[in-house]
Formats: structure tokens, sequence, C-alpha cells
């Protein structure tokens, strides 16, 4: 990495210029005084770096919609498929996921981190004016939720692969709840099929980080109780309701450790993980889309602007 000197600005301490730190910046001069307004400090190039700098503006000033899109995790809103605005040197064709929501801007969001962990859906930026706040994540191919909708086993577009696909889906689960255990110290608090995501090179993420946070629960052993039953929905996805016992030996050991623990360490040593094997799930994940496909519902440019005026006020 090459490091390069910048000259000081006008104003500035030496020793502020070689921190980055500047104690003017704490001083929020350029925001109302209303009580009720959070003030956010200028954002220094670590927190660029590790952290997300609430933007007060509306979410269409740097992205375009395109259509609004139901796999992409719950939401207490809509959630719109959206690109950037092209600014020159970015790539056009990256697709992101607008999730918006009303919700008053409070103190919360103001200190939401950058989740830095390949199953953990990245958290891109965040909008919010008044009572509307918008969520930019990564665009994934689709949700745990859309591949056992389907109307055959999932199982059977891949014969023989069960235990190597359920497992890696497990594996990649428990990493990111080990993630946001260690790195956090909060619990997931909402897992369900429709919040694991999957996209073709058969990498699982854990969707609505932002939530995560905002909510700050520590029920480490309710997040491996729930992934404790969805790996026996998983199991038998066309029985309505299947019984533990009614599982092999292995799985069944490993479904009683994660319903009667809150070790993630320990379950991430289990003899059933050993069999994980992420690349068998991109056929199914390719079976979904050409099965589950539907026209998109297209955000139409009549919509964008009553939106964006909502938002703004």
């Amino acid at each position: 990495m090459i490091l390069t000197q910048t000259k000081p600005r006008p104003g500035t301490s030496r020793q502020e210029a070689q921190t980055g730190t500047n104690r003017s910046l704490d001083k929020p001069s350029s925001l109302p005084s209303d009580s009720n307004v959070n003030h956010f400090h200028a954002p220094t190039k670590a927190a660029l770096d590790h952290g997300l700098c609430l933007i007060r503006r509306s979410p269409w000033d740097s992205y375009r919609p395109l259509a609004y899109t139901m796999n992409q995790g719950t939401t207490h809103g809509d959630a719109i498929l959206s690109k950037r605005i092209h600014r020159g040197w970015q790539q056009q064709d990256t697709q992101y996921v607008v999730k918006r929501e009303k919700k008053t801007v409070g103190e919360e969001i103001a200190s939401v981190a950058k989740p830095l962990h390949r199953n953990i859906v990245q958290l891109f930026q965040i909008f919010g004016t008044g009572d509307r706040v918008a969520f930019v994540y990564e665009a994934m191919d689709v949700s745990l939720e859309q591949v056992f909708s389907l109307d055959v086993d999932p199982w059977s577009i891949n014969p023989g692969c069960k235990d190597a696909q359920l497992s890696a889906i497990c594996l990649q689960v428990l990493k990111g709840l080990q993630y946001l255990r260690h790195s956090f110290e909060v619990s997931y608090g909402f897992l369900e099929t429709a919040n694991i995501l999957i996209n073709r090179s058969g990498s699982v993420k854990l969707a609505n980080f932002a939530h995560c946070l905002m909510h700050s629960r520590k029920d480490f052993a309710r997040d491996l109780a729930e992934l404790a039953r969805i790996i026996l929905r998983l199991s038998f996805p066309l029985v309505a309701r299947a019984k533990c016992d009614q599982l092999e030996q292995l799985p069944r050991e490993f479904f009683h450790q994660l319903a009667n623990n809150d070790d993630i360490r320990l379950a991430l040593q289990h003899e059933y993980l050993r069999q994980a094997d992420a690349g068998r799930l991109e056929t199914l994940v390719l079976y979904t889309l050409e099965a589950t496909y539907y026209p998109p519902q297209g955000f139409k440019e009549l919509d964008a602007s009553p939106v964006t005026s909502q938002i703004d006020d």
C-alpha cells in the first residue's frame, strides 16, 4: 500500500493533520439545532472503511429503481431492485436492493457498521430523511424460502447430494451467526428461510444486517433453535409436520445439539458439517431461478416521483 502525505487544511494543526482528526468536525454546525434531530460527526477514513454514514437524501438521487422484488429477505416496507446511477467509472450492470420503510431516523441508525463477512449480505449505504429510511444491500439470487416453495422435492434436483447441500447451508448460516456474536455481540433474532439467501456460486448469506444491529438482541440459544427447526423443515420439504425422529442418526444428533445449546463454536465442530459442499448448491439455485421466474413488477417512473417526495418530506 502506498501512503501519500496531504497538506493540512487551513486552521488544522500538524497533530490533527497526522492523525486525520479535527475537533472542529465534532460540531455539527451545518445541521439544524432542533433537539429532535440526531447529529452525526463527519466520517473519518476509518469510519468509511468500517462504518456507514447516514445520507440525508432520497436513495433515488444515487440509484435508479428497476423493479420490486420479494426474494431478498423479509422487509417492513418494500424492496426495489436497482442500479446505481452511472458515474463514469462504475460498472453499470451491478444490481442492488434498496429496502425502504417508515422509521424515524434515530441514533441506532447512525451507529450501523459495515458487515465484513462472506455469510452476511453486504450493506452498502443508508439513506434517511424524516420518517423514511432506505438500506442499500447487495442483490442475491434466491431465498431459501423460494427454493423450498417449489412444487417438487428440491433434493430430487440433485439426487444423492441432499446432506452435502443441507450441511453446506447450515455451515454457512452458523458462520454468519458466529460473526454477529463475536464481532457485534448480538444474535440474529429473526432466523427464517426467507432471510437466508443464496447465490449461484453457492454462497449462503443472512439478510437484513441493519435490523439485526438496531434491535440488538442477545438470544443466542433462540438462533440455534430456529436453525434446528429450519433443518427439520428442509429435510422433509413435502411433509407438513415432520418430527426429528424421522431424521437419520447424524443429522438427528446435530438437530438436538442446536436445539439444546447456545454454543455456536461447538455446533461448528459437529461431524455432520464435514460433508458440506457449497458447490452442490449451484444446480439447486439455477433450477429455482428457472422454476420460479415471474415477470418483474416494474417500478414505474410515475411511482418514483411521489415516493421520492414522500421520503424527502
